[in-house]
């Protein structure tokens, strides 16, 4: 293997005419690519990171963009079916119809989600070669929903997303991505305790790698189940889901041309299991810790790039709400553990207004 790398690095030199350091830039190995030096199939292995589709960046571009959008949905349905009910000072409060469903003229409810996402990735993969990334993802997530019945809600959501990153160590290469995705969802409400919910969203988007620019399309499918009882002022929770998401990016556009037969696709499925645990201080504020567990059941290749296949996310935050005025928001910060190569954390903060 690390002869296939010498030699793709010699044709790289050729190619590039320039020094053993920049010759490695991504922008070298898309005019390798165009000139015919090497092979895609080699370039996504060898050099996974100038490629979204291949690069470890794009799973965790998919965990703070499509499933960060998810995440928002089902956590706004599951305290708008479930929420407090059950918890007898918040029943009281609300004159015993329950926080969560408002009462029942309460047919709206808008909400807006913003999070902040900070991933790194660093690793020395199969052939002895280090591989870095990084990126900060700005995601900002609309959505509003009606209460068809008793047991019903269904509603659509708009996500926004910017960032920016770099690839590469001896030479860093500037990234950003940005995009945005239209997702409808419904939930329903099986019991004071259960309920299930489901979203499907697609979307467009941008990438860029140093010269090199993509045009992206992104579609991901989710199913998720909540279940919460109250025990005195504890809220207890729990959640499982399925998460599917894909991005297909063109032929990669390296200094304006087009790099014929470089598109490439990213695929990533989770199942993910949960619990939460809150406490109801009765003036309004509910603080809490969770625990997530996730398993990448499908992942795209990745080249030579390592990747943990189980991650456990660790969550600690704290919900305010307001009954009187029937608004509810909240601030979480959640890192991500067990994944020997990343460090991933999220800051986020949400607000719902029903109506």
């Amino acid at each position: 293997m690390k002869l296939q790398r010498i030699s793709l690095i010699a044709a790289l030199c050729l190619a590039s005419g320039s020094s053993f350091a920049s010759s490695t830039t991504c922008s070298s190995v898309y005019d390798s690519l165009k000139q015919g030096y090497i092979t895609l199939s080699a370039a996504q292995k060898d050099y996974p990171e100038c490629f979204a589709g291949s690069s470890p960046a794009t799973s965790q571009q998919i965990s703070a963009t499509s499933f960060q959008q998810v995440t928002a949905i089902s956590a706004g349905l599951g305290g708008r079916l479930l929420g407090a009910a059950g918890g007898p000072l918040l029943q009281a409060a609300a004159g015993g119809t329950g926080m969560a469903a408002g009462g029942p003229a309460d047919k709206w409810n808008a909400w807006g989600n913003v999070s902040q996402n900070s991933n790194r990735y660093d690793a020395t993969d199969s052939a002895a070669v280090r591989i870095k990334s990084g990126a900060d993802i700005l995601n900002v997530v609309f959505g509003a929903d009606y209460r068809l019945d008793a047991k019903t809600v269904v509603g659509a959501s708009a996500a926004f997303d910017r960032g920016t990153g770099t690839v590469g160590v001896a030479v860093p290469v500037g990234t950003t991505t940005s995009g945005y995705a239209l997702a409808p969802y419904i939930g329903y409400q099986v019991s004071d305790r259960l309920a299930f919910d489901a979203s499907v969203g697609l979307g467009e988007g941008k990438s860029s790698i140093g010269a090199g620019n993509t045009d992206v399309t992104r579609t991901f499918l989710a199913g998720n189940a909540t279940y919460s009882y109250w025990r005195g002022n504890w809220q207890m929770s729990g959640k499982a889901g399925l998460l599917w998401a894909q991005e297909k990016s063109s032929d990669i556009r390296n200094n304006g041309a087009v790099v014929a037969n470089t598109a490439t696709t990213a695929r990533l499925g989770q199942l993910r299991a949960g619990v939460e645990a809150g406490y109801w201080y009765g003036n309004g504020i509910q603080p809490y810790v969770g625990l997530l567990y996730s398993t990448d059941m499908l992942r795209s290749a990745q080249g030579n790039a390592p990747w943990d296949r189980d991650a456990f996310l660790l969550t600690l935050g704290v919900n305010f709400f307001s009954l009187k005025d029937k608004i509810t928001g909240g601030i979480v910060y959640s890192n991500e553990t067990g994944r020997q190569h990343t460090r991933n954390s999220t800051l986020m903060g949400n607000l719902n207004i029903r109506f």
